[in-house]
Order: C-alpha cells, then sequence, then structure tokens
C-alpha cells in the first residue's frame, strides 16, 4: 500500500505549479491541508520533484502497473474457498486445512492474513 494516494500526489503538483515550481511551498500547503503538526508526515521534497517529473512524463503521477508473474495462489478463487472451509470448520490446523485444499501453508498463512484479515 502506498504512503500518500492519488489525490495527495495531485495536490503537491498543483500547489507546486501554483507557487513559482517550489517544492518547499507545496510541502508546506500540504502539511496544512493534512492539518499535520510537524514534515515527517510529509512527502520529501524530491518525492515532490519526483512526481512532478513523472507528471510532466507521463501525464500522472501513479506508478506504472506491475510486470511479472502472475498470482497462482491468492487467487480470488483460493481466497473464496479458504474462507468457506474456515466457516464450515473454524478450528481446523492451517497444516490440515492446507492439505485439504491442496494450498501450500505458506500461500494459506498469507489468505489468512492479507486478504482475510485473520492471523
Amino acid at each position: 500500500m502506498e504512503r500518500f494516494t492519488g489525490a495527495d500526489r495531485a495536490f503537491c503538483v498543483r500547489e507546486f505549479y501554483q507557487n513559482n515550481n517550489s517544492a518547499t511551498v507545496a510541502r508546506r500547503k500540504f502539511r496544512e491541508h493534512k492539518g499535520l503538526h510537524n514534515f515527517d508526515d510529509t512527502p520529501a521534497l524530491q518525492t515532490i520533484k519526483n512526481w512532478v517529473a513523472k507528471f510532466e512524463e507521463t501525464g500522472s503521477t501513479l506508478d506504472k502497473a506491475r510486470l511479472g508473474r502472475p498470482r497462482t495462489s491468492r487467487t480470488e478463487q483460493n481466497i473464496d474457498t479458504v474462507a468457506q472451509s474456515i466457516r464450515e470448520n473454524p478450528t481446523q490446523s492451517t497444516r490440515k486445512r492446507s492439505s485439504a485444499l491442496n494450498v501450500s501453508r505458506t500461500s494459506l498463512q498469507r489468505i489468512l492474513k492479507k486478504d482475510l484479515l485473520m492471523l
């Protein structure tokens, strides 16, 4: 999960341009806009400059879609299967459940923790 939303990034880029291309002023305006008391929770000056450069290059401040191998074990189907299994037998161990569902124990634990928010 990203620390700053697309709206946060857009706000900083807009303030950068409205204040004579000043990342410092944009950072200060962001802090005031969010009601923050210190600069620790604001984007760094270089981060704002990177967002502006990305905006000028692509027209957006959002990151590109990630490339790589598609998910094979944390699919919607597996998540639904695990959720159904838990409803049917909530006391079953993760070892037995992973064996019964033919999902690796590690993948099962990831589904429980990241998708079903259980561990």
